[in-house]
């Protein structure tokens, strides 16, 4: 439980950017069942029941959520986990996955974060007082934006990388901007209303 707590404490900011889109646009940021994410992948159809316990959804544009959920929950240590097309990421080991594929028996024991990083892989996570941006290497080309706290100032992170082994960050005006891979993402410290590009 505390080990979740800590989890959520940590993706606070990109918690509430996904609220704070779903205000703006209407659409379910903050918790999409796959059938809306995907709407045109077949497989997603029909995984939400006592049988299947295909229960997922997506966070955002980056992190899918795979929990352990039923009437079983006490017992069972393993399910089915659908990954759609795209690249993916174990959350906790960084044990990478293509999609379309269904990973079956996939071990969700106590203590195993349920979730998996794919789409744009851009995260924003609170470290102290400062937001750092979480890059996972899923996609090349991608955008996403953080909301801060004050519901309106948005920071933009652009991807374009070309060799994930030499990933190098630029703020307004060309100014460099160091990171470093931590926890199997390229992280780095934002400024908000800030816009940052990776290459």
């Amino acid at each position: 439980m505390l080990d979740a707590a800590r989890l959520h404490d940590r993706l606070q900011p990109y918690l509430y950017t996904q609220a704070a889109r779903f205000f703006l646009d209407g659409y379910p940021w903050t918790m999409a069942p796959l059938p809306v994410a995907f709407p045109d992948d077949p497989r997603v159809y029909g995984r939400e029941n006592a049988k299947t316990r295909g229960f997922e959804w997506m966070i955002g544009d980056a992190l899918l959520a795979a929990p352990l959920y039923g009437n079983d929950y006490e017992t069972a240590n393993t399910r089915d986990v659908y990954l759609p097309r795209g690249d993916w990421m174990d959350y906790d080991t960084g044990e990478r996955y293509q999609g379309p594929q269904v990973l079956r028996n996939f071990p969700l024991p106590p203590g195993k974060t349920p979730l998996f990083a794919g789409g744009t892989g851009i995260v924003a996570e609170k470290r102290g007082s400062r937001i750092v941006a979480r890059i996972y290497p899923v996609a090349s080309q991608a955008e996403s934006f953080f909301i801060a706290a004050d519901g309106v100032t948005r920071t933009t992170i652009r991807l374009n990388i070309a060799n994930w082994q030499r990933v190098s960050v630029t703020a307004g005006g060309g100014r460099a901007i160091s990171g470093a891979w931590q926890r199997n993402a390229f992280e780095f410290v934002t400024t908000p209303g800030e816009t940052y590009e990776l290459r």
